[in-house]
């Protein structure tokens, strides 16, 4: 059974900066919330992944608003994409 370590001295251990708290304030709970509120109620509507392949790496994309996507292409391309969708 491993000995029960202090916050301070798992601070250390881990290399987590002192401005890291043990338990979060009220200040940083609401504001977690209120972010998590906003993430729910507005989600990115633009999923994007990579696949990879004996060619190199591709992106991926689908835009859930509108159900189109794109499969398989450059960054660059991805980019245009990204940008042309706001053109609409």
């Amino acid at each position: 059974m491993k000995p029960a370590l202090r916050w301070s001295e798992y601070q250390q251990l881990e290399l987590i900066p002192p401005s890291v708290r043990q338990y979060p304030t009220w200040r940083d709970r609401l504001l977690q919330l209120l972010q998590q509120a906003i993430a729910f109620l507005y989600p990115d509507p633009i999923e994007i992944w990579l696949t990879h392949d004996e060619a190199g790496v591709w992106w991926n994309a689908i835009d859930h608003r509108t159900g189109r996507s794109i499969h398989q292409v450059s960054e660059n391309e991805l980019r245009i994409w990204i940008e042309q969708r706001h053109l609409r």
